[in-house]
Order: structure tokens, then C-alpha cells, then sequence
């Protein structure tokens, strides 16, 4: 579990009481004006122990010390206070909003631009699209669906659709719709692999997404998802739909910090992580960045996808799924307050 990197929002980072928890360590500090903001210079640096050069920004909660240059955001520094198994420090690099930039003079960091610079990259283009041409709107589920478990009512309710020709021709649409609007789509070819094809070959055209579509900054049904006491995230679409209204997906065995940005904007609190049984070591991996804002549990399948397991499912959710508590964040803040 060794180097994995603690995740804090911007949310999160502007309302962090700093000068309380550094009290609360026993960490001697003193705020002072300079011409970047108000800072906190603390009387010894935690790396190298050189004196009164060790500098954090009050807003943006970047750090930098003078002497050693180590510099980082209050993710690496409270993972560092907190000797928490993740702590992974990158010498001479600044991470604010999930993204990494090296610096040669860390001592003139520009603080401002850094922000509005990785504002702009984090904010990557997740604009609106139309529904693919030939779309047409399903009512009930098809044969295909109906083997996978999927009814006539969950159809309806994510608003599946099928084109019948053009470049989705003959695949099950699943739209990723949040306010009413359209920002990707999973394209699912309508069948199995047939006996004697080839898997590698069926793989590849099994699914044809979103041309270009931010998938790393998308949840599939977060909307209503969020309205449970626990989200569950699995890997895949249909995956998603086999748990139910609470399930949500990452496409794919990691979760990005605009993906955790998200739960946190639609005030998750609770997580089950639920990937299939090849992603063991991926969900080891995403735990602790995850518990460090929700209370997580984790369902490790022995076999298969939630899908294929979907008769037991909810049985297997409640009985051998694996708690990891109170989320650190939550501790560092009840302790604070």
C-alpha cells in the first residue's frame, strides 16, 4: 500500500483549520502577510528542521521549505503528520487538484498561476453531446439484456436506447446523463461472443464509447446513486445497473480525483467498492485513497463481475464485504472540533 498519495478536494482545502490542527500536533506556528497571502511560517521545518523556513499558504495550503525545497499540498502533509501507510512525498513537485508539475526554483513558485493553470487543465472539457444519430429509444429490455439480468423497467428508467445503423449500428446504448443532460455513452454490442470466435478479436469490438469522451471525469448514474445511504462502485455500466439505483461505475479498475471530486459534490459519505475478481489488487491500491473522505467497505469476488454474481449479490454485499470504518479525514476533523 506503500506510495499512494492522500486526495484532498479544493472544497476541503480552503476549509481545513490549519492553525487548529498544527495546535493540536504541538506544532509551533506564527501567521504572517507577505505579498503572495497570509501565510503560516512554522518554527522548524518537518523534513530538515532548519528554522523559520518552512511556509505554508493559507488558502491554497501549499507548502514549500526554503532550505530543503521540499514542497507538496496538505494531502502530503497531512499524510506525513499522520504517518498514514499512503504517504508517498515527491521531492521538488507542488500537487494541487490531482496534478503533478516540476519545478526548477520551488522558492519562486507563483502561486496563483499554479492554481489557475491546473484549474484549467482539471477542468477538462466535459461539455454536453447529442444522442448518437440513429438513436432510438428502447421500452423493454432485448434478448441480450434480459440475459444479463437487466428488466424492462431498468430500460426505462437509464434511458437505453439502440441504433440501428450508422457507426453504433446494432449496439445497446447506455447514456451517462447527469441534469437531465448527455455527456458520454457506452456502445455494447447486442450479444455474446459466439461459440468459436475469437476473444481477442470479440474484445475489441465488444464496446465502441463516447468518440473522445473524459470517461476519467464521468460516473454513470451519480444522480441517483447519491440519493442512498451507500454508493456502490463497480467497473463497468451494466455492472452498475446488476447492483441497482445505488450503483455507480469508474469504467475501469482506478478512480480519478475529479471521480472522487464528484461523489464529494453530491455529499457521498458512505462507499462500497465492488470491482471484479481480477481487480483485487487495484481495489487494495484505491482504498486508501478513498477512505480517507468516506467509510468504505470492499467486496472482494472470488469469481466473475457483480453481474454474473448478481443472483447473490445483495446476500454477498451484506454478509462478506470487508469494513475499513471512519474515513481519516473524518477522524483529523472530529478530533479538531
Amino acid at each position: 500500500m506503500k506510495n499512494l498519495k492522500l486526495y484532498i478536494p479544493d472544497e476541503q482545502i480552503y476549509r481545513f483549520p490549519l492553525e487548529k490542527y498544527f495546535e493540536l500536533k504541538r506544532i509551533k506556528s506564527s501567521k504572517i502577510t507577505t505579498r503572495r497571502g497570509q501565510q503560516l511560517k512554522l518554527q522548524s521545518c518537518i523534513f530538515c528542521g532548519k528554522d523559520e523556513h518552512f511556509f505554508i499558504h493559507l488558502r491554497t495550503k501549499l507548502f514549500i521549505c526554503h532550505s530543503c525545497n521540499n514542497a507538496g499540498n496538505l494531502g502530503d502533509l497531512i499524510s506525513i503528520l499522520e504517518e498514514t501507510e499512503s504517504h508517498s512525498f515527491i521531492k521538488r513537485l507542488v500537487r494541487n487538484k490531482g496534478f503533478y508539475r516540476e519545478y526548477r526554483n520551488p522558492d519562486k513558485i507563483n502561486i496563483k498561476e499554479v492554481i489557475e493553470q491546473e484549474k484549467s487543465e482539471m477542468e477538462e472539457e466535459v461539455k454536453p453531446i447529442d444522442p448518437p444519430e440513429y438513436f432510438t429509444l428502447l421500452n423493454k429490455a432485448n434478448e441480450y439484456l434480459r440475459s444479463r439480468g437487466i428488466s424492462d423497467e431498468d430500460v426505462r428508467f437509464y434511458k437505453m436506447g439502440f441504433c440501428f445503423a450508422g457507426r453504433y449500428a446494432k449496439r445497446i446504448i447506455i447514456p451517462i446523463i447527469e441534469n437531465g443532460k448527455w455527456y458520454g455513452f457506452v456502445g455494447r454490442i447486442s450479444r455474446d461472443r459466439r461459440e468459436g470466435e475469437d476473444p481477442k478479436e470479440f474484445k475489441k469490438k465488444k464496446f465502441r464509447n463516447t468518440k473522445d469522451a473524459p470517461f476519467a471525469n464521468l460516473l454513470f448514474n451519480i444522480e441517483e446513486a447519491s440519493k442512498h445511504n451507500e454508493v456502490v462502485i463497480t467497473e463497468s455500466v451494466l455492472d452498475s445497473v446488476s447492483v441497482g439505483r445505488d450503483g455507480t461505475c469508474t469504467f475501469g479498475k482506478k478512480i480519478s480525483d475529479y471521480q472522487i471530486r464528484k461523489l464529494l459534490d453530491y455529499n457521498v459519505r458512505s462507499i462500497l467498492l465492488l470491482w471484479d475478481s481480477d481487480a483485487r489488487e487495484d481495489m487494495v491500491k484505491t482504498i486508501p485513497k478513498l477512505r480517507f473522505f468516506f467509510k468504505v467497505r470492499a467486496l472482494f469476488l472470488k469469481e466473475g463481475d457483480p453481474n454474473s454474481n448478481r443472483e447473490n449479490l445483495r446476500k454477498m454485499m451484506k454478509k462478506d464485504s470487508e469494513s475499513f470504518i471512519v474515513s481519516r479525514y473524518e477522524k483529523i476533523l472530529n478530533r479538531l472540533n
